[in-house]
């Protein structure tokens, strides 16, 4: 993906500082809990037989104070019921959460409906075998149990899906921000809502899916085996790569029509066999990528180029069984809609430019009937006007990846901007993130229940070399946290943590460890 112009966007761009702050939800159980909420700023969850035990006075009086709600439902009949309720309240913003698949799809229809949750109960089902089915259902966002939403969040985060769970516990809200899950429900009135709070106040930096852009060009020639494994140790989740067709039907990496910029020779890539082009440049064909990476960690995302590869890359994925391993991108919606046709489980993304100069432009209308018809994530072109067409397509697509960065700069600002997903040219520029923070020695009991906190903990980076860091301990509480000194009276049972705070981004930012329980023994 390549537009020439507007290569110095970023100065031009608003800065949007945000730490990871999970959406918390308040879940209703009973009219009475609803007719408490007293601000437009909380978001709240219920079933929507509350709805239906109310006259459409106390509806009114309800949900003109509720900016946010998330409905649970579970029949197809309750479709028309929600739209009736919520025709009159298009300021709303509805999101349905199912068990039902079926229901869900139903409510794709529904004017009102922003997201659609799948409420998923399986505890045994692989990470790869639910993307399928939500890639075939058309569903983006999912509720999982808090230890699997912890397990697999990385997982879903690649194929641009949402991930919910609960937070009932202490422990599990923990570890669930921790992870950065990206919305939690906590109960009305419980201490869960007040401690989310105080997880917002540490100003945690949450991390962005990695997608190495034709691997590492600016350190090995793109869209070469050198260039994707460098990428791999300085620690990519995604890979990216384009595809074309040679003269002898091969499908190979590569991303311009002519070989012109890549090579010392000129001509469209059509003109030359495999074999030829493999003389004057160290290029790979699809099908040994795909073998090559089949059981690494990265998910491999694939632009496709042509049309007319498209029947025979799905017949590589299929037969290699890599559905879940793949995602599929373009700035042409019949590639999209070749591909949800032919093999739904594979999940696709439009690339989107807004300058109406370039060959790949769509109209917005085109941009929303592209994914509206195949359920499609939008990654987008890094412009001034982000944030104008963030809002135009809010109601579309699953969360954005941005493309393409190309310098520390450009990712420092777009990662704490709080986007989902970077598409960068520079991935070595991320090694000197710090991105997970572990407890190396943990606290000492002394005499007369007295504890000493260790003065340092590790910080892990990307490429997998780590520092010992000077943090801070805190102890859990069920609203709040409480911070401890070296040497801490602490009387059992205690759950506690250690925080590190950094600069970043002209900003105070901050990782925290996992929860640990300090026992006497």
């Amino acid at each position: 993906m390549r537009d020439r112009k507007d290569t110095n966007t970023f100065n031009h761009l608003s800065t949007n500082i945000k730490s990871y702050n999970p959406s918390s939800i308040l879940m209703i159980n009973n009219p009475d809990q609803l007719k408490t909420i007293k601000h437009r700023s909380v978001n709240v969850l219920f079933p929507i037989s509350i709805l239906q035990g109310m006259t459409s006075a106390e509806r009114h009086f309800i949900l003109s104070k509720i900016t946010v709600v998330a409905i649970i439902v579970e029949s197809d009949e309750q479709v028309d019921l929600l739209d009736q309720y919520m025709s009159s309240y298009l300021d709303i913003q509805v999101l349905v959460l199912s068990s039902n698949l079926t229901t869900l799809q139903g409510y794709r229809r529904l004017l009102c409906v922003k997201e659609r949750i799948w409420i998923c109960n399986n505890t045994e089902a692989k990470a790869e075998d639910l993307i399928a089915t939500m890639n075939r259902t058309g569903i983006r966002s999912i509720m999982l149990k808090p230890r699997d939403a912890v397990d697999n969040l990385i997982h879903f985060h690649k194929h641009a899906f949402t991930v919910w769970s609960e937070g009932r516990d202490t422990t599990d809200l923990h570890h669930l921000v921790r992870a950065g899950v990206n919305a939690i429900l906590v109960e009305n009135g419980d201490y869960s809502s007040k401690l989310i709070s105080a997880y917002e106040r540490l100003h945690i930096l949450a991390k962005p899916i990695v997608i190495a852009h034709r691997g590492a060009p600016q350190l090995a020639a793109e869209n070469t085996l050198d260039s994707f494994e460098r990428a791999l140790k300085l620690g990519a989740d995604v890979l990216e790569t384009d595809i074309r067709r040679t003269k002898d039907d091969r499908l190979i990496l590569f991303h311009d029509t002519t070989i012109n910029r890549t090579t010392s020779s000129k001509g469209p890539v059509s003109a030359y066999t495999f074999q030829q082009l493999k003389k004057i440049h160290p290029i790979i064909d699809v099908e040994y990528f795909l073998k090559y990476f089949k059981n690494a960690h990265p998910l491999l995302l694939l632009e496709v180029k042509e049309r007319d590869t498209v029947e025979d890359l799905l017949k590589m994925i299929t037969s290699l069984k890599m559905e879940g391993r793949v995602h599929i991108q373009s700035f042409d919606p019949q590639v999209l809609l070749k591909v949800r046709k032919q093999n739904p489980a594979i999940g696709v993304s439009l690339l989107y430019t807004p300058y109406k100069w370039s060959k790949n432009y769509l109209s917005t209308r085109f941009v929303k009937d592209t994914l509206a018809q195949t359920h499609a994530a939008l990654n987008y072109k890094v412009s001034r006007r982000m944030n104008q067409f963030d809002r135009i397509f809010s109601f579309e697509g699953g969360p954005s990846f941005v493309w393409t960065l190309q310098s520390k700069k450009d990712v420092i600002r777009f990662w704490d901007s709080g986007s989902y997903g970077l598409i960068m040219d520079c991935i070595q520029d991320i090694t000197t993130i710090p991105l997970q923070l572990m407890i190396d020695k943990k606290p000492e009991y002394q005499q007369e229940n007295t504890w000493i906190m260790p003065e340092k903990a590790v910080v892990g980076f990307s490429d997998g070399s780590t520092k010992r860091v000077k943090v801070q301990w805190f102890a859990q509480g069920k609203e709040d946290f409480t911070l401890l000194t070296h040497k801490q009276p602490i009387f059992e049972p205690t759950y506690v943590f250690c925080l590190y705070r950094f600069e970043f981004n002209g900003q105070t930012r901050s990782l925290i460890s996992k929860l640990i329980s300090l026992k006497r023994h």
